[in-house]
């Protein structure tokens, strides 16, 4: 079991993947998880990693 997930979208080195740290990419995203994670159970908090400025 899990305590967290945690959604990496700041790796340099994936091609693509910082695209989605674009507003719409990133909302439609997260909306999608959270729709998932709460209807669960136990749902659990995400975390979310970005790349810095």
């Amino acid at each position: 079991m899990v305590d967290y997930f945690v959604v990496n979208v700041s790796s340099p080195n994936t091609p693509g993947l910082r695209d989605l740290q674009e507003k719409e990419p990133l909302t439609k995203l997260l909306n999608r998880l959270q729709e998932l994670n709460h209807a669960k159970a136990n749902p659990k908090p995400i975390l979310l990693k970005i790349a810095p400025i």
